[in-house]
């Protein structure tokens, strides 16, 4: 039993860290796409101890960091609560579409059969769509918690 738990807890853990490796490297995309549409040199000049050649892995460790280290401006008349769960709202679906990609074959340990799944589901594809559209409500939240009907229209248009 403890076996299973471990084993669920791990192809969560690794679904996880395939979803976070994929958003840094679509950062990392958009911005050398963006650096060539405006003709400048991209993300590759982020040094970090001096080694300024390695401009993906700079840009993988140093995002996080940033965005962790990142002030949190709440308005005056915001709902505060309300504030910090939209953006949760919003990335908690997106990464849970990441639960039905099979990354793997069945791997056999110690006669055990895994199926590297995190979620073995039939209707993979509908869950997909199910969890991108619920997506929206957070930007709907975010414009709701500010307490400002502009953003509450911003966020429902």
């Amino acid at each position: 039993m403890t076996l299973d738990v471990a084993i669920a807890a791990a192809k969560v853990l690794f679904s996880l860290f395939l979803a976070l490796q994929v958003i840094g490297l679509g950062v990392f995309f958009e911005r050398k796409v963006s650096a060539l549409i405006q003709n400048r040199i991209g993300a590759n000049r982020a040094a970090i101890f001096g080694f300024a050649g390695l401009g993906l892995v700079n840009t993988l460790v140093a995002d996080p960091i940033k965005f962790l280290l990142k002030e949190d401006i709440t308005p005056a008349e915001a709902d505060r609560l309300l504030h910090f769960v939209a953006p949760c709202a919003s990335l908690v679906p997106a990464l849970a579409t990441f639960a039905v990609v099979p990354f793997g074959d069945v791997l056999e340990v110690g006669g055990r059969m895994i199926n590297l799944q995190g979620a073995e589901l039939n209707v993979g594809l509908l869950f997909v769509l199910a969890m991108a559209s619920l997506g929206v409500y957070g930007v709907v939240l975010g414009g709701w918690a500010s307490n400002n009907r502009w953003s509450l229209l911003g966020g429902i248009r």
